[in-house]
């Protein structure tokens, strides 16, 4: 649109239309520089990845735990000295209200988009669709790829089993997503 406006005041002081088709090579060159400067910001976000979470394959990454005993990937050769670090940050956090999920398959570190992420081997996807949710008693439910949904049903029966529900006790509603190569539930809109 903005080119239509220069070509009709070029006109009408007298200018002639060849403006007109100079314009998109400038747009062609604006598209051009926008894909270089999404390459470069590719390149800094790889950059700003801290090295004991950087990765290229699978392999290179292992599950620990943060200060606040939350699941996280590094790199396997960090591992040891993440873990110390952590040790030390944990008595002087606070990490009030911070729960952890039940894990059904084997914790293991993969590598998303050259950052180690751990997870729970039962909630590993590559796309929504083999995301569900399972529901238990007591309003407890649990979002895992289809293929371990007879086990979750099983671990959810046995705690069935041995617990006592207070009224009131449902999760919120969520919504089945693949967000970083696992299995989660987001807040339903």
């Amino acid at each position: 649109m903005k080119w239509k406006w220069t070509l009709m005041f070029v006109l009408a002081c007298g200018g002639d239309a060849s403006v007109r088709s100079a314009q998109p090579e400038a747009e062609t060159e604006t598209e051009a520089e926008a894909e270089a400067e999404a390459e470069v910001e590719a390149e800094t976000e790889a950059e700003d990845v801290a090295p004991e979470v950087r990765c290229t394959r699978d392999d290179e990454c292992v599950p620990a735990r943060d200060a606040c005993n939350g699941l996280v990937g590094v790199r396997r050769d960090h591992a040891t000295d993440y873990e110390a670090r952590m040790a030390q940050l944990r008595p002087v956090v606070d990490c009030e209200g911070i729960g952890e999920s039940q894990t059904w398959g084997e914790l293991r570190g993969y590598c998303h988009e050259s950052r180690c992420i751990a997870g729970d081997s039962a909630k590993r996807c590559t796309g929504e669709e083999q995301c569900m949710k399972i529901e238990g008693a007591c309003g407890m439910w649990d979002v895992v790829h289809r293929d371990f949904q007879a086990q979750v049903r099983e671990g959810f029966n046995r705690r069935a089993a041995v617990i006592s529900c207070m009224a009131g006790t449902r999760a919120p509603e969520v919504d089945v997503e693949c967000r970083a190569g696992l299995c989660i539930g987001t807040p339903t809109s």
